[in-house]
């Protein structure tokens, strides 16, 4: 057995098979255990079933790269952007509906219908809206004939940064609702009938920590991931943008901000480990460790002898590679010098002007690279200036 819950008076086992057996009363069997057999008439994907408005932001979202983490529906469900989105995304949905009997009814219809009820799709009375914490939805789909009050409370947790707001249907007083709902950003139509508001940082007011405090997500990624708790000098995590960077023993990951999802994650050998001997006074000490330098779009890692990375933040791509290990003479610069940076593919160079009482000169790019080497078009640059005997980078 993986695992049991109790609910309406009947035992659910979850078994290591990923079945999920049912246990109740003798008195309230009407016969003999029956299986609940597979009623889905969608295939997998079932991006064949879903047209209309609701795939249209479907299809933006994958073409954005926006196509994880959580989605709020709070428009009709018969317009299927719950299923649309279930279908054709990775995004995990929230199905706002009228009350208790609506929730039955749709969840019923969803599984005689789809694949996705349970797993992908949630289906939820509107009034919980307010239980919900804030910022967690990366996108939400409402309905345009939405009042102030309503579209306030959506927007309380619409995600900043990246988050969407898809209005759909006929919205004539949009604009006023928006500004009494004290949403300022602007909307605009992305496909037929469908309005987008895509959420910036928050203000600034808004974005510092004040009590009182409260836990808005937990989870992940585990203590077989992370660095011992005990080195006491390891790397601290690190957040831009609506992400937190996190150097783990052999990786290094990133999550959601504001709902805890990880976003991706990079290996990396030895990341932030202690090895047998660092148990040696003084305690606590690390041997190994990345270092880290985040950025609105970029994560910068120090691999350590001068090497670094720059890492995509929204996915953890490898942008550039720089090694600055290099046998190149020092220089005194006592007046101006021309520099050769090997490995630039087009000439860049650009004339520095030197400041009152600095020596200037000028950086100019070197020969194209030999067969086999990496071509770079961004580099570090380390300079360490003397005026009158004093240094001053």
């Amino acid at each position: 057995m993986r695992g049991f819950a109790v609910a309406g008076g009947r035992l659910l086992a979850a078994t290591h098979k990923g079945e999920i057996l049912c246990f109740a009363p003798q008195s309230e069997l009407a016969g003999k255990p029956f299986i609940l057999a597979e009623t889905s008439k969608m295939g997998k994907s079932g991006e064949d079933k879903v047209s209309g408005p609701a795939s249209a932001i479907a299809d933006i979202l994958r073409r954005d790269r926006l196509t994880g983490g959580f989605a709020l529906v709070a428009e009709a469900p018969e317009r299927g952007s719950a299923v649309a989105l279930a279908a054709k995304t990775e995004l995990s949905v929230l199905q706002l509906v009228a009350d208790a009997v609506s929730c039955d009814a749709l969840r019923a219809n969803l599984l005689s219908t789809t694949a996705y009820h349970g797993s992908r799709i949630a289906v939820l009375p509107r009034d919980r809206l307010g239980d919900f914490p804030d910022y967690f939805a990366n996108v939400i789909v409402a309905d345009g004939a939405m009042d102030q009050a309503a579209m306030a409370g959506l927007y309380r947790v619409l995600h900043p940064y990246t988050g969407r707001l898809y209005i759909v249907g006929p919205s004539p007083n949009l604009a006023s609702t928006l500004k009494a709902a004290g949403i300022s950003e602007t909307a605009k139509p992305v496909a037929n009938g469908v309005v987008q508001i895509s959420r910036g940082a928050l203000p600034v007011g808004e974005s510092e920590a004040r009590a009182p405090f409260q836990m808005l997500w937990f989870g992940g990624p585990g203590p077989n991931r992370m660095a011992d708790r005990h080195i006491i000098n390891a790397p601290r995590p690190q957040g831009a943008n609506g992400r937190v960077f996190v150097t783990g023993a052999h990786d290094v990951f990133a999550f959601d901000a504001f709902n805890g999802r990880e976003l991706w994650s990079v290996p990396v050998g030895k990341a932030c480990v202690r090895e047998a001997d660092a148990y040696a006074p003084p305690p606590g000490s690390l041997t190994t460790a990345v270092g880290m330098q985040a950025g609105d779009d970029v994560l910068r890692l120090d691999l350590g002898a001068r090497v670094f990375v720059d890492l995509d933040a929204r996915d953890g791509r490898v942008l550039h590679y720089y090694n600055l290990n290099t046998n190149a003479p020092g220089h005194v610069l006592d007046g101006p010098r021309t520099f050769e940076i090997p490995g630039s593919a087009a000439p860049t160079g650009k004339e520095a002007t030197p400041a009152k009482g600095a020596a200037g000169g000028t950086v100019k790019p070197g020969p194209k690279p030999p067969q086999g080497r990496v071509k770079r078009s961004s580099f570090f640059v380390s300079v360490n200036l003397r005026v009158e005997g004093k240094s001053i980078s």
